[in-house]
């Protein structure tokens, strides 16, 4: 074989119609990046392109290092934060189904301890502000206008992801109008200018699946005439805007911080 690490393809032969084909199956390695013909290359698409040598850098670091949910939180130790205990207890119960005396105990628990150190997932989620990681603050502003040039309010939000999304959500609606219709039904229905639910669903996008080694935050940003939602940090490799509205595969940058958001039902997978 050609490629380092070897691989090992599975060869079938099958019949099709009136003849046969010969089905080729190579797994995806655990052990990256695989080489061939002493070359990396990468997918894309339908397309195999060579990497160079900044992309190699980052994919060896990339699949040298746990995911950034993953790693320790280095700012402080486990008793030194400032945890959401409440919030703790409440998921504790209602998600994993135990009762818990105090947050080490949720956090090995819950499989959010990396080593002595809680994760950055855990600190996200759980903490009771996220002060101490400042890229991980929401910032929200509605503006005068088409442009950000006269701000009419504005907010940051350092409390944890959990939390923010329903402060998120709140800022929203206050800075946004909702029409009142009344129909034949028993109650009456809110139209707001923008669907909350797909709204909440681009925020939660946007603090899941973000790229925390970018310094920047989480904007929301209403105008007169739009809402953005804006997100740091570039695309995964495996996916470009062309096929973006195409492609329904699931390429999550944060594992972990999914995982915790789809147990508290917060988000599917």
């Amino acid at each position: 074989m050609h490629t380092d690490p070897v691989l090992y393809p599975s060869i079938n032969v099958k019949t099709y119609g009136p003849g046969e084909i010969i089905e080729v199956e190579v797994s995806e390695s655990d052990n990256k990046p695989v080489f061939a013909f002493n070359q990396a290359y990468i997918r894309v698409g339908k397309t195999n392109q060579k990497i160079t040598n900044n992309e190699l850098r980052a994919l060896i670091k990339r699949y040298t290092l746990p995911d950034f949910d993953r790693q320790p939180f280095l700012a402080k130790n486990v008793k030194e934060i400032n945890w959401n205990e409440k919030l703790m207890g409440e998921v504790a119960k209602e998600y994993y189904g135990f009762k818990i005396k105090n947050a080490t105990e949720f956090l090995k628990r819950a499989g959010l301890l990396n080593g002595r150190r809680a994760t950055n997932a855990a600190y996200l989620c759980f903490s009771q502000d996220t002060d101490l990681m400042f890229n991980a603050i929401v910032k929200a502003a509605r503006f005068q206008g088409e442009r950000m040039v006269k701000f009419l309010d504005m907010k940051d939000f350092n409390s944890n992801l959990v939390t923010a999304v329903n402060e998120a959500i709140k800022f929203i609606k206050l800075n946004t109008s909702n029409e009142i219709v009344v129909s034949g039904k028993a109650r009456h229905d809110e139209i707001w200018d923008y669907p909350l639910e797909a709204l909440r669903e681009a925020i939660i996008n946007a603090l899941v699946h973000r790229d925390y080694n970018d310094p920047g935050q989480v904007q929301i940003r209403i105008f007169d005439n739009r809402l953005s939602v804006w997100s740091p940090g570039l695309l995964p490799k495996e996916l470009n805007l062309k096929n973006l509205g195409q492609e329904r595969r699931s390429i999550p940058r944060n594992k972990l911080l999914v995982e915790i958001f789809h147990k508290l039902k917060i988000m599917e997978v």
